[in-house]
């Protein structure tokens, strides 16, 4: 079960990071 739960909560806080550094981004134009 943990080898395949800390990928899974490795993808989703990149994913929110991902996400937020995207609309950074769009904000700074």
């Amino acid at each position: 079960i943990l080898t395949g739960l800390v990928p899974l909560i490795v993808y989703f806080i990149s994913g929110k990071l991902f996400v937020r550094g995207i609309a950074a981004g769009a904000v700074k134009g």
